[in-house]
């Protein structure tokens, strides 16, 4: 993995994250490879104007050096990309490498990501990635602003365009990006594919639009969204390896490139992308796919008849490229002679309307059809899918026959065909769920796939089928007889008891309730027959309480019930033992008493049951003392301030009274005012 950073100013608090979280990020992407590699680059944007100040070169950040309070010594000049560290194992030299990284600034806000991952992609020597095949390549790109593309670089009278050359300097710079214009997302996805790089972008929110356009492009790239200050990068990066692992992206190559509508290669995924699920928008990409599963593909190819005119013998190479895991190679000869026979023209095999070579019939002008039993324009009527971008007959998995689609098997194994009236369904393309083992399968194996579409089996509905319409397992086996589904206090969906969310209740079937005693009246009625004597047990109660008198059974988990008769109440402790429809109840007795008969009948060593009144009489009591003790406690501290407060006073009095002897609290009513204009006797 080959961490790619945006060392801007605004990438400050990001730089300080990754510096702390380095060594876990690659302690943690140790755990998930086997064998983990991690090298290290930064880049900023073009050295030219208007991408860069070519005033302040020594000192970028002066403009917002007083607001970042970044000084000359801690910014680096502007530059497009520099290749700090080679892929290695070594941690400590990552974090060598990023405590001595400088931020630096440019004038505008998208940045020279593509020149950035441009040389990252070509520079396999210089950079250290193995040969390919040898290990999955990721380039983790971490920034929080847009990106310059194609044309951009026309602001700066750049117009060369970028090649897929390796112009890193000596220093490991990318000196000539002030030559070349910014290359494309259309020719960074090419070099990526073609380098079986895998791009994963880390942004903000702001800006995960953009890169989502970007990955798109790309297609095998991912976009995962970053706090503010990168504090979730082990997260990100965590989360968005596990997903490039579980997709697999295929990207179709040919070699010379050829018009569709002469030779066309589809790629379509099989078996339901092992139980996977396809992409949203996409035909051919396959994810959420769980080892040891594995995805099948059907690749088809097919040509005009004009191929032969225009390519003749000429060998044609088409490659399948499985990001991450490899590659399929498929080399192309067009059949244009085919060697087998004379023809024999107006064959009773082609209905007397075409010539019959090679097990073909090659139809008259105006006929068309296997046979050439169609007329003039009703071979290839109605056989294209409007839908399919590719126009395809059949979708590419059928035989037109006179305007109809007859639909292939799916594979030599299956007997399952393909549906539709264009064969654009897959029979294995429905919504999967687990079925009854525990097993993922297409209608969760409890109806059949038509059209893409489950039709459910009776008992069942659901978009997957996975919802049973049986109610009886939310009914308690263990409940009073007649109890409502979920006793009472939810509502019964795919055989599962969803509790109310005003009820407080809880439980498989919403027997246990926080604030009531349900659990205990719900086996009461078993418990208090088998207790009294002369009581009658019903059917349902028969055998299903035993009485266990070992106080060391006595758990803190066990439900705490009693159960009253008159003013006697006996205490004990419940256990229910659940088994299908069956269910025993154990009864732990708290006493250790063997014949509760004798203790229900008014013995001595009997539990009263409790009175309430006493209870309701001692809280308003309660209330009432501590509210006095708070009245009374305010008042001693009022009256201890004021005490404190007076002898303070009485005490500075008598230290004033002691220095002058006067009161100190006498003022002289007589004052004394001299006119500024006297000057005595004398003049």
């Amino acid at each position: 993995m080959y961490l790619l950073m945006d060392l801007t100013l605004t990438m400050q608090e990001d730089l300080r994250s990754i510096r702390q979280f380095a060594g876990d990020l690659v302690a943690r992407m140790k755990v998930l490879s086997s064998d983990f590699r991690i090298g290290f680059g930064s880049f900023i944007d073009k050295t030219v104007a208007p991408f860069a100040d070519t005033i302040n070169t020594e000192f970028p950040c002066a403009e917002d050096a007083e607001v970042r309070r970044i000084t000359a010594e801690q910014c680096d000049p502007v530059y497009a990309f520099r290749h700090r560290l080679d892929l290695t194992d070594n941690a400590t030299l990552l974090q060598e490498q990023l405590d001595n990284a400088l931020l630096s600034a440019s004038p505008d806000h998208p940045e020279s990501l593509l020149d950035a991952l441009l040389q990252v992609a070509v520079c396999e020597s210089e950079v250290g990635w193995r040969v390919k095949g040898q290990s999955r390549r990721i380039v983790l790109a971490i920034t929080d602003g847009d990106y310059h593309y194609a044309l951009d670089g026309k602001l700066g009278g750049l117009v060369a365009q970028p090649d897929a050359q390796c112009r890193l300097s000596s220093t490991g710079e990318y000196e000539d990006a002030r030559l070349y214009d910014y290359p494309s997302s259309a020719f960074i996805s090419d070099v990526l594919n073609d380098n079986r790089i895998t791009p994963i972008f880390a942004v903000p929110s702001q800006v995960r639009s953009v890169y989502d356009g970007l990955a798109a492009a790309i297609r095998s790239a991912s976009v995962g969204t970053l706090a503010a200050d990168a504090s979730d990068i082990i997260t990100l990066v965590e989360d968005q390896y596990r997903i490039l692992a579980s997709t697999v992206v295929p990207l179709l190559s040919t070699t010379p490139e050829l018009p569709p509508d002469m030779l066309s290669v589809t790629v379509l995924p099989l078996n339901d992308c092992g139980l996977g699920a396809l992409r949203v928008d996409t035909a051919d990409v396959c994810e959420s796919i769980v080892f040891p599963n594995t995805v099948d593909y059907r690749v088809t190819v097919s040509a005009a008849p004009e191929a032969c005119r225009i390519f003749g013998n000429q060998s044609i190479s088409a490659q399948i490229q499985f990001i991450g895991f490899g590659n399929v190679d498929i080399d192309i000869s067009l059949a244009c002679d085919c060697g087998c026979g004379d023809p024999e023209p107006d064959s009773a095999m082609c209905n007397g309307e075409g010539t019959f070579e090679c097990s073909t019939c090659i139809c008259d002008d105006n006929i068309g059809g296997v046979q050439c039993t169609c007329p003039v324009g009703g071979a290839e009527l109605g056989c294209i899918d409007p839908l399919d971008m590719t126009g395809s007959v059949c979708n590419g998995v059928g035989q037109c026959e006179c305007g109809e689609c007859v639909c292939d098997q799916i594979s030599q194994e299956s007997e399952l065909v393909f549906q539709g009236s264009y064969c654009q369904y897959n029979p294995l393309n429905c919504p999967i769920a687990r079925d009854d083992s525990g097993q993922f399968k297409p209608c969760a194996g409890h109806g059949e796939c038509i059209n893409s579409v489950c039709q459910c089996n009776e008992q069942f509905t659901g978009g997957a089928c996975e919802c049973t319409l049986d109610n009886s397992t939310c009914m308690d086996p263990a409940g009073i007889p007649g109890d409502d589904l979920c006793s009472g206090e939810g509502e019964c969906q795919c055989g599962l008891c969803i509790c109310n969310d005003y009820s407080l209740t809880f439980g498989r079937y919403c027997e246990e309730c926080v604030r009531c005693r349900t659990s205990c009246s719900r086996v009461s009625p078993c418990v208090r027959c088998s207790l009294l004597p002369g009581v009658e047990c019903s059917d349902e109660c028969e055998g299903r309480v035993t009485l266990i008198n070992d106080t060391t059974l006595m758990a803190s988990d066990l439900k705490v019930c009693s159960v009253r008769e008159g003013s006697c109440e006996v205490r004990y402790r419940i256990s229910e033992a659940i088994e299908g429809d069956e269910s025993d109840i154990f009864v732990v007795l708290d006493m250790g008493q063997s014949a509760l008969s004798v203790l229900l009948g008014g013995s001595a060593d009997c539990n009263p049951a409790p009175l309430i009144w006493p209870i309701f009489v001692g809280i308003i009591l309660g209330i009432v003392v501590v509210g006095i003790l708070a009245v009374v406690l305010w008042r001693c501290c009022t009256y201890l301030g004021e005490y404190l407060e007076y002898r303070q006073w009485m005490k500075s009095v008598e230290d004033q009274s002691a220095r002058t002897g006067d009161n100190p609290l006498f003022v002289d009513p007589n004052a004394k005012y001299q006119n500024p204009r006297y000057r005595g006797q004398s003049s």
